[in-house]
């Protein structure tokens, strides 16, 4: 498991387990909403997931994932054409993520 899914942890230690379980049930909610969005597609309803889980994101100091979805919400804001490569890159970091701290979880 790689530190930068878990780092942000020492931010919140006192309450990780409680942020660890809120942190899965959110990102997997947003995940849903960003893949139905992007199959309907509805770019405003993936940018204002994108906008709610980059402040989430920079809530609890997971500043890796943060700039990840900063840099896609930017890119789907000016229309680049990047932006669905972003959003799959995007996707398959906040699973990976979900992995790691289920795992996490599990251990504990």
């Amino acid at each position: 498991m790689s530190e930068i899914y878990v780092s942000w942890l020492n931010n919140v230690e006192e309450d990780a387990e409680e942020f660890i379980q809120v942190y899965i049930e959110s990102v997997t909610e947003d995940l849903e909403l960003i893949n139905h969005s992007m199959r309907v597609p509805d770019t405003d309803l993936t940018l204002n997931v994108l906008h709610r889980l980059k402040g989430g994101l920079s809530v609890i100091g997971f500043n890796y994932m943060h700039d990840l979805v900063e840099s896609a919400l930017i890119s789907g804001r000016n229309q680049h054409a990047s932006y669905k490569d972003q959003l799959n890159i995007l996707i398959s970091e906040l699973q990976y993520s979900l992995n790691c701290l289920t795992k996490l979880k599990l251990a504990s």
